[in-house]
């Protein structure tokens, strides 16, 4: 399953449907807020190394990193 995610300055992590997009429009499935003062500035896909579920680990614009659960 091909899963793409990006973080903006709103603050906010955007999950898109790449099997239903067409080229040059993402069409996105969900999104959720991860930071209430501080800019996000990358994301990356966490592998299932220690966990059940796959993770996203996020870092802002302050140096620290957060572990989230897309689902």
């Amino acid at each position: 399953m091909l899963r793409l995610f990006s973080v903006g300055k709103d603050r906010r992590v955007f999950e898109y449907d790449m099997y239903n997009s067409d080229y040059g429009t993402l069409k996105p499935i969900k999104h959720f807020p991860i930071e209430e003062e501080a800019l996000p500035t990358a994301c990356v896909w966490y592998p299932k190394i220690d966990s059940k579920e796959g993770l996203i680990l996020t870092a802002n614009d302050e140096y620290k990193l957060k572990v989230w659960n897309p689902s």
